[in-house]
């Protein structure tokens, strides 16, 4: 077998958020350091504004630029959130939903052993079905943060609308974080914002929590920007909860 047949190869697919690419970037740069072959994909701009990888890794980090197809409502160059006000992020993410046949077409010509995505792009377990490639989830928020918001059978459905049918449900720790906790939303302005993006269906045609519950549901496992020294009980409980590794 070659060197190249045993190399190990990951596609990393970020949302277009800078909270988001970095921390794909650097678990790009820690998979690298293990000689684990990188391919980065995003827009061309936002791989522009990345910050530079160390110069030993170049060789196993390779930055796939994407071009976005601008619609008339997204401004032009606007390639990520920190680009565009609040009420253009509906054509951002359809935008984005876009860029599912090009991803496609990349990851069927390369290969690679696995597909690590963000929140965002569901249509992903598609692609690693009909190409027999492993999706795993990445999550740049804390294991307390997806314990709060994703367990699967709460995202969506008759249990979501029984435990999430208010915004000022998110202002009280959930029933099934089963030790004392005060993660919750203290600002009720907060909590309207995130009930209404994780649960109503937007521009895009989903709500992001239904994004999120296909992820979950078919993802081979859950990375989480996280340390079991930081918070070992969240991360025990949504490994349970998820019912699939969890990796901090």
């Amino acid at each position: 077998m070659s060197k190249k047949e045993e190399e190990v190869h990951v596609v990393m697919v970020p949302w277009l958020a800078f909270g988001h690419m970095i921390p794909f970037l650097e678990l790009s740069i820690a998979l690298a350091k293990s000689n684990i072959h990188i391919s980065f994909l995003s827009t061309p701009r936002n791989i522009q504004r990345l910050p530079k990888i160390p110069p030993n890794l170049s060789s196993l980090i390779d930055f796939i630029p994407l071009p976005l197809e601008y619609s008339d409502h997204l401004p032009e160059n606007a390639e990520a959130t920190i680009d565009i006000p609040a009420d253009k992020m509906d054509d951002l993410k359809i935008a984005c939903d876009l860029l599912q046949r090009p991803i496609k077409d990349f990851i069927a010509k390369k290969s690679p052993n696995w597909i690590i995505v963000d929140f965002f792009p569901h249509w992903a377990i598609d692609i690693g079905r009909d190409l027999n490639i492993p999706v795993i989830i990445n999550y740049v928020f804390t294991a307390s943060a997806a314990t709060f918001f994703w367990i699967p059978e709460f995202l969506t459905g008759y249990q979501r609308r029984q435990a999430r049918q208010l915004p000022e449900d998110l202002m009280v720790p959930p029933d099934w974080i089963d030790f004392p906790s005060k993660v919750a939303y203290t600002r009720k302005n907060e909590a309207i914002a995130m009930h209404n993006v994780f649960y109503k269906v937007n521009a895009s045609g989903i709500a992001d929590g239904d994004r999120l519950i296909r992820l979950l549901q078919a993802s081979r496992a859950v990375c989480i920007r996280t340390c079991a020294e930081f918070e070992s009980e969240y991360v025990e409980l949504f490994a349970k909860l998820a019912g699939k590794p969890v990796f901090p």
